[in-house]
């Protein structure tokens, strides 16, 4: 297929236009190795390595992870869950935060036995 394109000869102009071009993209080699222009490579150098591994990599698996166990576990936010998140839940009120959760689970399962009994599902009313 290449061979049916016709190719034209390079003329002397081209090369030092090539060279133009490729300067202007990416830089000379003197100003590469000037130190006047060392601030560029440093600023990109933190951009590149600080801010994307250290800033937004952790905050993005942060993000995805918080999104993940939203999506699992549902919205949260039970009393003994603040307490422990806010640091109140220290030794001397793991007791009251257990007879607490039990009155909040005895709440929740009598609620649930309420609403099973009242709907008629046919398991708790002994039908067939």
């Amino acid at each position: 297929m290449a061979a049916d394109r016709e190719t034209t000869p390079l003329t002397p102009q081209d090369m030092p236009r090539a060279r133009r071009l490729l300067t202007l993209e990416f830089g000379s080699r003197e100003e590469f190795e000037d130190p006047r222009f060392e601030y560029r490579r440093l600023f990109s150098e933190l951009l590149g390595t600080f801010m994307w591994v250290y800033v937004v990599g952790p905050l993005a698996g942060a993000a995805i992870a918080v999104g993940f166990a939203w999506i699992l576990r549902g919205r949260g936010g039970d009393p003994i869950s603040r307490a422990a998140g806010s640091g109140l839940l220290t030794s001397g009120l793991r007791e009251e935060a257990g007879a607490l959760a039990h009155k909040l689970e005895a709440r929740e399962t009598a609620r649930h036995k309420g609403r099973s009994s009242a709907s008629g599902d046919e398991r708790t009313s002994g039908g067939s």
